[in-house]
């Protein structure tokens, strides 16, 4: 408003209070971006080493209730698979939905009906404010939703970022906040996250066949077939075995006006070529 910046495309600077206000602006784009909000099991400990009752927490978490009361309509959208859409030459498979008498009947498979003897657990994430005080939200959220549809109690565990990382690397944790912002315009960024032997992966969770269908995929020179090898293994992360729950996909948003801007175009990864950016000489 003030001219001292022409352009604003920093993603950390969207005040969620504001955002019914900013969305009417003409100054203010959001568009898909590639990034995927979500949280993850520990799988190395029960019982959550059980993938009947992941699934069932997975169908038990209502994603469109989180965006709606939680993101500030900026542009976030509910997801069920985990690698975002638009990817190049790929398609993501449809993940769990929400689904409270099938998570019902799946944790009481695994011995726990009505949540009857479910140990208590926490939900770690890191604190502050802006982004990390959506995570601090979101777990009030997961834990009463979990109360309601599975009669289940979810402890807050609220650290420093630097102790929330090293939790998670050390599988100190029973569910976690979780991110992931893609490298480069491909499924792969997101799905090798879930190697055995990734650094990343920070589950416990190792899947031979998860690992071959990555491995073969990232063999094959047929665009098509790499996709379907993909779409198997996502499937098989998100569907089957669960041990992460997708969340929300991530909006991008830039601030500038289109009458004084102009080579400045929306796109997944939000890279915008400065060579390409121009002034305009005057208000059209």
């Amino acid at each position: 408003e003030t001219g001292a910046a022409d352009i604003v495309w920093d993603k950390d600077l969207k005040p969620v209070e504001l955002m019914d206000v900013l969305k009417s602006r003409p100054d203010f784009h959001t568009f898909p971006y590639f990034g995927t909000y979500y949280y993850r099991f520990n799988v190395t400990k029960p019982p959550f080493n059980d993938p009947r009752v992941r699934r069932a927490f997975a169908l038990a978490t209502d994603k469109e209730l989180l965006v709606r009361k939680l993101t500030g309509g900026g542009g976030e959208k509910p997801a069920s698979h985990y690698v975002p859409d638009g990817v190049a030459n790929y398609e993501p498979p449809e993940g769990l939905p929400h689904d409270v008498e099938a998570a019902r009947r799946l944790l009481a498979e695994a011995g726990f009906p009505g949540g009857k003897n479910f140990p208590r657990f926490n939900y770690t994430f890191f604190g502050g404010s802006g982004g990390a005080q959506l995570q601090s939200q979101i777990g009030v959220e997961l834990q009463q939703m979990w109360r309601d549809a599975l009669g289940v109690e979810l402890e807050l565990r609220q650290v420093e970022r630097k102790i929330f990382y090293s939790a998670q690397s050390k599988l100190d944790y029973d569910l976690s906040a979780s991110s992931w912002v893609g490298d480069y315009n491909d499924a792969n960024t997101f799905l090798d996250m879930f190697l055995s032997a990734s650094g990343n992966n920070r589950t416990g969770w190792k899947n031979a066949r998860y690992d071959e269908l990555l491995r073969d995929a990232n063999m094959q020179i047929d665009l098509k077939k790499r996709a379907v090898l993909l779409r198997q293994a996502e499937h098989l992360l998100v569907v089957e075995e669960a041990p992460i729950v997708p969340l929300y996909f991530y909006a991008g948003f830039n601030y500038f006006d289109t009458n004084k801007i102009s080579g400045l175009w929306q796109n997944l990864l939000d890279e915008h070529p400065m060579q390409f950016l121009m002034k305009k000489s005057k208000v059209e």
